[in-house]
C-alpha cells in the first residue's frame, strides 16, 4: 500500500532569518553565562575587587569627580597583555548625567579588551587596527551585556589584570609607544621606560592607587645623592 508523503514546508526568508536570529542569541546566552560563572569564582571576585579599588584611586588622582565635563575626559588605564595576539586591556571610568550635566564616577568603570586585527581599506590596503573583543561593565550581573567573543577573551582580561597586581610597574613598561593613561605617543626615554608620559606622572606623581612610595624613583649616586646629570630613573619597589 502506497502512501503519500507529504513534504516538509520550506521555511520563508524571514522565518530563516528569525531562526538564525534565535541560534545566535542562545550561543551568545551560553558565553554570556560561562563568563559570569567564571567571573563570580571566588579568585577572579578579589581580583577584579583589588584592581577596581586601585583604578578608582587613580582615576580620582586624574580628575576633580565634582567638576562637570563637556565631554569624557581623557583619563583610563591600559594594559599591554603579554601573549599573542597584540591586545590591551582598557578601563574606562563610567560617566553619569545630573541635571544635564556630565560626572566622571571613579569608582564604577568598564573593562575592555582590544585585539590587534588586520583590515582592509576603501583602497585595498591592509592595515592593523584594534578592535573590541569583550567588555564588562561594574558591577557584574547576571544581565550583564558582555560583547564578547568567547571564555579565552575574559580569561587573558583576569591573566593581565593579575599580572598588574603583581608586579605594576612591569605591564605598566610594556607600553613602551603611548602613555598607559592619556594613550598620547611616548617619545622621550624615560617616558617609554615607564610606559607613562612625563604630563600624566606629574598629575599622579605618588601613585597611591598602586603604593605608596613614587612609582619610579631617581637612582642614586655614588655618595648617596641624587644623581640630576644622569636624568636617569629606575622602578620603586611595588
Amino acid at each position: 500500500m502506497l502512501f503519500d508523503l507529504e513534504e516538509p514546508r520550506r521555511l520563508t526568508k524571514e522565518e530563516e532569518k528569525r531562526e538564525a536570529r534565535e541560534r545566535l542569541r542562545e550561543k551568545y546566552d551560553n558565553l554570556g553565562r560561562e563568563i559570569h560563572d567564571y567571573l563570580c569564582e571566588p579568585q577572579q571576585l578579589e581580583r577584579l575587587r583589588a584592581f577596581r579599588e586601585r583604578v578608582a584611586r587613580l582615576f580620582e588622582a586624574m580628575h576633580d569627580q565634582e567638576e562637570p565635563c563637556k565631554r569624557r575626559p581623557n583619563v583610563s588605564l591600559r594594559l599591554v597583555c603579554s601573549d599573542e595576539p597584540a591586545a590591551k586591556v582598557i578601563t574606562l571610568p563610567q560617566m553619569r548625567s545630573i541635571h544635564s550635566q556630565r560626572y566622571l564616577v571613579a569608582g564604577q568603570h568598564q573593562i575592555e579588551l582590544l585585539e590587534e586585527r588586520e583590515v582592509t581599506t576603501a583602497d585595498g590596503v591592509v592595515a592593523k587596527k584594534f578592535t573590541q573583543a569583550l567588555m564588562f561593565p561594574n558591577p557584574i550581573t547576571p544581565w550583564t551585556n558582555y560583547r564578547l567573543t568567547g571564555l579565552d577573551d575574559a580569561r587573558r582580561v583576569m591573566r593581565t589584570i593579575g599580572d598588574f597586581l603583581d608586579n605594576p610597574a612591569t605591564v605598566l613598561a610594556r607600553s613602551h609607544d603611548h602613555c598607559c593613561i592619556c594613550g598620547r605617543g611616548l617619545v622621550d626615554g624615560l617616558s617609554c621606560g615607564r610606559g607613562i608620559g612625563p604630563e600624566c606622572i606629574k598629575r599622579v606623581d605618588m601613585f597611591l592607587f598602586i603604593t605608596d612610595r613614587p612609582l619610579v624613583q631617581p637612582e642614586q649616586s655614588a655618595n648617596g645623592e641624587r644623581s640630576e646629570s644622569q636624568g636617569a630613573l629606575s622602578f620603586g619597589d611595588c
